[in-house]
C-alpha cells in the first residue's frame, strides 16, 4: 500500500478558535503538519454547539442554523450544506469533504454557547435535546457515529477567556456568568458527555496551559489565541490523536 492510504482525514467543527486563522500559524494547518493528514477545516467563528432557543430542530427544508446540529446534520446529508453554509469559508471546505473517509472528527464549541447564556442541558427528561449544550454535543456523537462507524470522536472542551474594559481586566470566564453559569459550567458538562459517551477529550480549559498566569502569552483579545496559544493548542490536538485513550479524560491523556 501506497503512503497515500495511510494519510489520516482529519474533519474539524467548531467556532472562531479555529476559523479566526486560517494560515499557516492556523491550528488546523500546525495539526495538519504535525499529524501528517489532510484537516478539513470546517469551523465557523460566533457558532455554538446548542440550538437557538424556539428554533426548530428537524425541519431539514428550511435549515438555516450552522449550529453543531446544522453541520452534522449536513455531513449525514440530512440537509442541503449549500442552503445555510454559502458564503462561509467553511462551506467551501466543506464541499471538498468525502465524510466517509474520515477518521477524527473534532468537536470544539462551547465559548459562543457561554457568552449567549445557552442552557447546560435543556431538558432532563430529553438527554439529546438540542437546545441544550450537553445535549448537541451527545446528539452530535451519536449521529456520526451511527453514520461513520470508523471515525473516532474527540471533543475539546472551550478554553479559558478573559473580559477586559478600557485596558484592564475585570472579570474572567472563572467568575463571570452569562446566565448559564460561569465557563467552568459548560466544562464540566463537556468532560460529562465525553466520560459517558466514551470519547477522546481534551480538557483545554484547565490541562493545556492557558489561564490566569499565561493569558498575556496566549490570548490576544481576551478570547482568541496568540500564534503561541495556537501552537500549544495544536501540540494537545495532535497529541491526543496520537495517543489519547477514548474514555480517559484526565490530563495524563494528554501528552506535550
Amino acid at each position: 500500500t501506497s503512503t497515500e492510504d495511510h494519510r489520516k482525514q482529519i474533519v474539524v467543527f467548531g467556532d472562531s478558535i479555529w476559523d479566526s486563522s486560517r494560515d499557516e500559524s492556523g491550528i488546523a494547518y500546525l495539526v495538519s503538519q504535525y499529524m501528517d493528514a489532510d484537516v478539513y477545516n470546517c469551523a465557523i467563528g460566533g457558532t455554538r454547539a446548542t440550538m437557538k432557543p424556539g428554533a426548530p430542530t428537524e425541519d431539514f427544508k428550511n435549515w438555516d442554523s450552522t449550529s453543531l446540529s446544522g453541520m452534522v446534520h449536513a455531513a449525514i446529508g440530512d440537509v442541503d450544506p449549500e442552503q445555510f453554509l454559502e458564503g462561509y469559508v467553511a462551506g467551501g471546505v466543506f464541499m471538498n469533504v468525502d465524510f466517509s473517509k474520515t477518521d477524527y472528527f473534532i468537536i470544539s464549541y462551547g465559548l459562543n454557547d457561554y457568552f449567549a447564556g445557552a442552557v447546560l442541558n435543556a431538558d432532563n427528561s430529553n438527554r439529546w435535546d438540542t437546545h441544550g449544550y450537553g445535549g448537541a454535543l451527545r446528539m452530535a456523537i451519536d449521529r456520526l457515529r451511527r453514520n461513520f462507524p470508523n471515525a473516532q470522536i474527540l471533543l475539546i472542551s472551550p478554553t479559558y477567556c478573559q473580559f477586559w474594559k478600557d485596558g484592564v481586566m475585570y472579570t474572567d470566564s472563572n467568575m463571570k456568568d452569562f446566565g448559564g453559569g460561569t465557563l467552568t459550567n459548560y466544562v464540566n458538562v463537556c468532560q460529562n458527555v465525553a466520560e459517558t459517551e466514551q470519547t477522546l477529550y481534551i480538557d483545554a480549559y484547565t490541562v493545556m496551559g492557558i489561564n490566569t498566569y499565561t493569558a498575556q502569552d496566549y490570548l490576544e483579545d481576551g478570547i482568541h489565541l496568540t500564534a503561541a496559544g495556537r501552537e500549544l493548542y495544536a501540540k494537545a490536538v495532535s497529541s491526543c490523536l496520537k495517543y489519547g485513550m477514548p474514555g480517559k479524560v484526565s490530563g495524563n491523556s494528554i501528552y506535550y
